[in-house]
């Protein structure tokens, strides 16, 4: 794979991060998972 086909990827990549973001609500501060496990 040449430098440009990893810089698209890369870009295309952080696209779908940032979408992913937006869709997703943000985590919260404190883990859930242990009041979970109790």
């Amino acid at each position: 794979m040449n430098d440009q086909q990893s810089e698209e990827m890369v870009k295309h990549l952080r696209r779908i991060a940032d979408a992913l973001e937006r869709l997703s609500p943000p985590p919260p501060k404190e883990p859930a998972l242990k009041d979970v496990q109790k």
